[in-house]
Formats: C-alpha cells, sequence, structure tokens
C-alpha cells in the first residue's frame, strides 16, 4: 500500500471515528465500530471484512481485502493507550495485533452481538449492565451512526444510491433506529450529549424516525 493510499485511507477512518470516540478508552466500542467503517470505507472503494479474534478479550477489526495482511484497527488503544487512535498495518507488524488469535463466528452470530450492542443495557445472557457502560456505548452507537449516515447523504448520487441498497446498510441502521425511537422516550440526557458531539448530523439521523 502506497503512503498516498494509507493517508487516504487513515483520513476516511478519522472522519468517522475521531467525534463518536475522542479521546476515550474505546473499550466495548470495536464491533460496532468495524461494523460502520466496514459500510463506510466499501462506499470509498476500500474493500474489506469483519475480523474476530481474542486478545484479553473478544475483539474485532476490519481486513483491508486486495492486501496482504493489512488490518484497519479502529479502538486498538482500549489495549494500550501509547498506540496511536488507528491501526493501519500489517497485523504481524504490532507489538499488539501480532497476538490477536483469530476466531470465526457465522454471519447469524454477528448480527445478534450487533443487535446486542446496539441495546447496551443488557449483555449476552441477558443480565443488566452499569449504568454508566450502557449510557457510554449508547452513546457512542448513536453518535457513531449520526455521522455515518451524514457521510453516506453527502455521497454522490450513484454511489449514495448503491450503499444504501446493501444488505449491511440496512442491517446497520434497522436496530439504530429502534434505539434512537427507544431513547427519545427514556434517555433525554443521552440525547443531549449526542447533540452536543455531533450536532446536527443527529438531527439527520432523526429525520429517518420522525
Amino acid at each position: 500500500m502506497t503512503d498516498e493510499k494509507k493517508n487516504e485511507l487513515k483520513m476516511l477512518v478519522q472522519t468517522l471515528t475521531s467525534e463518536p470516540i475522542g479521546d476515550q478508552n474505546p473499550q466495548g466500542f470495536c464491533f460496532s465500530t468495524s461494523f460502520a467503517l466496514s459500510i463506510y470505507l466499501d462506499a470509498f472503494g476500500f474493500q474489506n471484512s469483519i475480523a474476530e479474534g481474542e486478545f484479553n478479550c473478544s475483539h474485532y477489526w476490519l481486513n483491508l481485502n486486495g492486501y496482504d495482511n493489512i488490518i484497519i484497527d479502529a479502538t486498538i488503544r482500549q489495549f494500550d493507550f501509547r498506540q496511536d487512535p488507528i491501526y493501519i498495518g500489517k497485523i504481524d507488524e504490532n507489538e499488539i495485533t501480532k497476538q490477536y488469535k483469530i476466531t470465526c463466528s457465522s454471519f447469524n452470530d454477528w448480527v445478534q452481538l450487533y443487535q446486542i450492542w446496539c441495546n447496551p443495557k443488557y449483555n449476552t445472557l441477558g443480565e443488566r449492565r452499569p449504568t454508566d457502560f450502557y449510557q457510554k456505548l449508547l452513546l457512542h452507537n448513536l453518535a457513531t451512526a449520526s455521522i455515518l449516515n451524514y457521510e453516506i447523504q453527502n455521497l454522490d448520487s450513484d454511489t449514495k444510491l448503491r450503499t444504501t441498497k446493501t444488505y449491511l446498510y440496512k442491517l446497520y441502521f434497522q436496530p439504530i433506529i429502534q434505539m434512537v425511537k427507544l431513547s427519545l422516550c427514556s434517555e433525554n440526557e443521552i440525547i443531549s450529549l449526542v447533540k452536543s458531539k455531533v450536532g446536527d448530523k443527529f438531527d439527520l439521523l432523526l429525520s429517518k424516525v420522525v
């Protein structure tokens, strides 16, 4: 991968992740971030696939198709805050990523996992999560979805049409819209925080609901 192409890719990743994540520890953000990023990058011609592995816990990142062993990990700092916020490079050339133990779940498992992360009040066992973790994850999911929706709406008409008709796009936004509806009824504080973080981009997401 040329430096020019890598810089283009990094700018795209930053566009989607810099506001939702900021200086936070991105623990718990990896799957929902990777899912949104996968849709966004594909719209710009960077074909990719979501990858799953373990490093002290389950973890998700993107494999960049057509490039040998190059990955995109936008939440790598959850393992070491000294890392750059975004890692783009070969999986075996970073002290953290080379330790990932690659696993594989079925697509249906990923769909179920994403639906759980979109409604983060409860974990996979149906147990209620701590309120601070739930609110942090909900804020992140809504902010990320707001930016993804905004960026897609600003694509040229052909690319926007192609992107919005994909199965993954519909799969991503369906539970997000449900969470927006629920949040409007019961999470006024979170809604205010999302608006302060991404501004008018959230209003555009609301237009999908009302």
